[in-house]
């Protein structure tokens, strides 16, 4: 047992040390010197604020589902293409904040839906995204390459579609069969708006 015990003490100096070497071979010294990449990046570069490409933090976290800027952004770029590209500044910033709450829904619905126990397949997504690119007159290639182009993505339009379509399932199993409404409230209601005219 010692014996066994002492192997695997060795092997995990041994692997400390290999990887160690290998984070030392690929350190490249902080003296200026930039390796030839062939990136051709400027010479001058002036950034604004505390500035991160890589670091893209989350606008809310959904029962663990993270919500990130970028799909906020994606999704008002969606709002803003069905608008023509014609919606002033001002209103942007209000639009962003609604899409932010929209995502939210959307992340509690899907959950919601997948707790029932219903699913939305892949292949049903993907049909009902064709079917939006047909609307777009494209082929849902074509459409990826359109949103992308205007700052949106096919997973943020997938993504409403299996929100809508799992909210749709779970209220037609859990609510519509609890909803009874008789000839006579028809009726008394259509009398309303006649007598209203």
């Amino acid at each position: 047992m010692k014996i066994a015990f002492r192997h695997k003490i060795a092997a995990t100096l041994f692997a400390g040390a290999a990887f160690a070497s290998l984070a030392i071979a690929q350190t490249v010294p902080d003296n200026g010197a930039v390796p030839a990449a062939g990136l051709n990046l400027p010479q001058t570069l002036a950034t604004f604020g505390k500035v991160d490409p890589n670091l893209r933090k989350p606008t809310a976290v959904v029962d663990g589902e993270i919500i990130t800027g970028t799909a906020v952004d994606q999704r008002l770029a969606l709002i803003i293409l069905a608008n023509d590209g014609k919606v002033p500044d001002e209103e942007k910033e209000r639009l962003r904040l609604q899409v932010h709450r929209n995502l939210i829904d959307e992340a509690l619905q899907i959950q919601e839906a997948k707790a029932n126990k219903i699913d939305v397949s892949r292949d049903e997504v993907n049909q009902s995204y064709a079917r939006v690119a047909q609307n777009f007159k494209r082929s849902p290639t074509e459409l990826d390459g359109y949103l992308r182009q205007n700052g949106s993505s096919s997973r943020s339009i997938k993504r409403q579609i299996e929100g809508e379509m799992a909210w749709s399932r779970l209220l037609q199993r859990n609510v519509n069969p609890r909803i009874n409404v008789s000839d006579e409230e028809v009726n008394a209601v259509m009398a309303r708006l006649n007598a209203a005219k």
